[in-house]
């Protein structure tokens, strides 16, 4: 994208056609551009096995959800308390801002 892309309110306006046709052209560009990618590193896109690669990544998912470190963020995320505990240290994170 240009810089003048986002300087310019329309090509940001959901309502606005020039908005949709801009996001269109950018899809297609990306489509195009891994196709390429693909074809030069000898793969055929439409000869694989969406139904089974879209299990694979739902099973690692399932594995990634109960993996150590998961289960360990997960844990230190429960006893910081969500916001709370930020919110109350927030005046330290400020001083250091300074």
């Amino acid at each position: 994208m240009e810089k003048e892309d986002f300087e310019d309110t329309t090509t940001r306006d959901l309502s606005n056609k020039e908005f949709w046709d801009k996001l269109r052209l950018i899809l297609q560009q990306t489509i195009e551009l891994i196709n390429e990618l693909a074809k030069e590193r000898g793969i055929d896109l439409n000869t694989l096995d969406i139904e089974f690669t879209s299990g694979g990544i739902s099973h690692g998912l399932d594995e990634a959800k109960d993996h150590e470190l998961s289960l360990s963020a997960r844990y230190y995320s429960e006893m910081v308390d969500g916001d709370s505990w930020f919110e109350s240290e927030y005046p330290l994170f400020e001083q250091r801002q300074d």
